[in-house]
């Protein structure tokens, strides 16, 4: 009985890990983005202040592009242009990303925050099936860069991804299961691998499950 409670604890530790790793954080900083209009995922999706389909929109299988289109304010420094990166993977740019800022987009900023540095953007990514994390960013002419959107894109079923942070190899989100290029999750036990979403509600229970297999143990050996 002991020991199907402990492997049944482990196993719970485990999970909650892999959800932790896989788990997309939404925030975002606001050091010089300081408003956002979200209007639009194209093909379709008009987000309207709706969190669901700004952050998780859901596409129909066989989408191979889509665009975030909206308007940005940022302060210090005006904005050169908008990129791009998938599964934390290299940022990609394009001219064609900063639109041209109608003046009731102008306007509209104005009464917001100032609107001191304005641009209206449409940012084109190619996606594929499954699910894909997408960061789109400000680049302003300081040379700084910061992320204003995050959206965990599903075209067609939903599958797992890794999100591999700034500067890394994207993960391949059509074959998931390829047993060429596997996708490892973060070693559990590895004392030197933090958790990587801050998400203290897992910490605790981590904790707390660490705390029960102590005493099981304990009460073993005094047995």
């Amino acid at each position: 009985m002991k020991k199907a409670l402990l492997i049944t604890l482990i196993a719970l530790m485990s999970c909650m890990l892999m959800t932790t790793a896989l788990a997309a954080d939404f925030t975002i900083p606001e050091e010089y983005v300081k408003h956002v209009s979200y209007d639009e995922i194209q093909p379709g999706i008009v987000v309207g202040g709706d969190d669901a389909l700004k952050n998780t929109p859901t596409f129909a299988s066989g989408t191979t592009e889509i665009k975030f289109w909206g308007w940005a304010v940022v302060a210090e420094s005006d904005i050169a242009g908008f990129s791009y990166s998938v599964n934390g993977g290299e940022k990609k740019t394009d001219a064609s990303f900063k639109a041209e800022t109608e003046q009731g987009v102008v306007d509209a900023a104005a009464g917001v925050v100032g609107g001191e540095y304005v641009s209206r953007f449409r940012v084109t990514v190619p996606v594929s099936e499954g699910t894909q994390l997408v960061r789109v960013f400000a680049d302003l002419e300081n040379g700084d860069s910061e992320v204003f959107w995050i959206a965990e894109v599903t075209v067609g079923e939903p599958s797992e991804y890794v999100d591999g942070g700034s500067g890394t190899e994207p993960t391949d989100p059509e074959d998931p299961a390829d047993p060429e290029d596997p996708t490892e999750p973060e070693d559990p036990a590895d004392p030197e691998t933090p958790p990587q979403t801050g998400d203290a509600n897992a910490i605790f229970a981590v904790a707390a499950a660490g705390i029960v297999l102590t005493a099981l143990i304990k009460k073993k050996v005094s047995a």
